[in-house]
């Protein structure tokens, strides 16, 4: 029975609280410096959102832009 304890001890198959809790410790900052929030998360995909939104609608300016002068190259090709 010793020789099976020993055996458990020296293989580190079971740990003290305290080896647990540093251990616990260290994985908790190790995920909160490799990983971000779900508020984090979600404040940045709104913000990736609206820029989209924003892109979108520079380039629906531009489509009206160059349809602009594209009409008005036609109109200006039907009076020669």
């Amino acid at each position: 029975m010793v020789v099976v304890i020993v055996f458990l001890f020296k293989n580190r198959l079971f740990v003290t609280p305290e080896q647990l809790e540093k251990r616990s410790a260290a994985i908790l900052k190790e995920v909160e410096e490799r990983f971000v929030t779900l508020l984090q998360y979600s404040e940045f995909k709104a913000f990736v959102s609206t820029r989209f939104d924003e892109g979108a609608r520079r380039f629906d300016h531009l489509d009206k832009g160059i349809d602009d002068i594209k009409n008005c190259l036609v109109h200006l090709a039907e009076k020669e």
